[in-house]
């Protein structure tokens, strides 16, 4: 038995409640601190206990339409990427977007007391049988191990991240798209739907927001949104919010994501603001979007990060040249 939607929102602002009452997990640290992997029993980890190389992926049998965005005066490119590479590049372009027809095949569930969604469960778990609770989000096989010992490792620091959202399919991504241009024109009383120029430019808005159908690294099954919680102000919660690069957790991240195999792929621009478009990702920035890529590559671009690359631009350099490192130049 599911519990009704009503229930569950009064519960979730509960159990929101409820963590901020918990200075355990949420206090704030004096800054980043390095620490060495380790379980969340403190057993030193060695890479193969929590790092899986990024095996090409093997594809499941066609399962999506194209999407139809808007009116569908806009046409979605036909990805022409290469799904199957490891560390293939997603973005725009129609030659690094991917096809409908990508789902890869070991895409498995995420343990609910690793995800946002699953703090409310966690507050209402002495109302609930094992069977009432859902796994809300999926990832990739080795990505849910090293985002586990992630997660892990924070917790013995006494800092609490979660996932927030995973996996998205090609039919997801489309809903969800075509969900925000609606916002979109609602938030904008000078845009009206039946006109196409309108129509054209709500596209472009959210497209710097979100991504079109097809380019989003969501649908590789190793990209996710992480958060921590948010304590105070109008974004208070496990939120998808710029105020995530204040927390003690973004912190964490910055300095030990990279052992895990994870890189942040969408930094701020050169502005320094987060809302503007960045020119060289096409996107605001997003300080909880992460992508595993290995520890070994993202060890890599660590010192391309120093220099200000993006990890599209170093991931195109890679797959050129697989023994590409970072030089002055860059």
């Amino acid at each position: 038995m599911k519990l009704p939607a009503f229930l569950l929102a009064s519960a979730l602002g509960l159990a929101q409640s409820f963590a901020q009452a918990t200075p355990l997990v949420y206090h704030p640290a004096p800054g980043p601190t390095i620490v060495p992997v380790v379980s969340s029993q403190g057993i030193p980890l060695a890479p193969s206990d929590y790092a899986t190389p990024l095996a090409p992926a093997t594809l499941l049998p066609p399962s999506g339409q194209q999407c139809k965005i808007g009116s569908g005066l806009y046409k979605i490119p036909v990805g022409t990427g290469n799904a199957r590479r490891p560390l293939t590049v997603v973005s725009k372009s129609p030659q690094e977007m991917l096809s409908p027809m990508y789902v890869a095949s070991d895409i498995v569930n995420v343990p609910y007391t690793y995800t946002s969604e699953g703090q409310l469960y966690l507050f209402l778990q002495h109302l609930l049988k094992p069977t009432d609770i859902p796994y809300t989000e999926t990832l990739r096989a080795p990505a849910v191990k090293a985002f586990m010992a992630m997660a892990d490792a924070a917790a013995s620091q006494g800092i609490a991240i979660k996932l927030y959202s995973g996996y998205r399919a090609y039919d997801t991504q489309c809903g969800t798209f075509n969900h925000k241009i609606r916002n979109e024109f609602i938030a904008n009383v000078n845009l009206h739907r039946e006109n196409h120029v309108d129509e054209m430019s709500a596209i472009k808005s959210v497209n710097t927001r979100s991504a079109i159908p097809g380019s989003s690294e969501h649908q590789l099954g190793t990209a996710m949104d992480i958060v921590s919680y948010i304590p105070s102000g109008p974004h208070q919660g496990w939120n998808v919010e710029f105020e995530m690069d204040q927390t003690p957790a973004f912190a964490w991240l910055q300095a030990n994501a990279y052992k895990f195999g994870f890189v942040l792929s969408y930094p701020k621009s050169a502005s320094g603001i987060p809302s503007d478009v960045n020119p060289r990702t096409g996107y605001v920035y997003e300080p909880w979007h992460w992508r595993y890529i290995g520890p070994v590559p993202a060890g890599r671009y660590q010192a391309c990060r120093a220099r200000g690359m993006t990890t599209q631009e170093f991931l195109r350099a890679l797959n050129k040249n697989p023994q590409f490192v970072c030089s002055v130049a860059h």
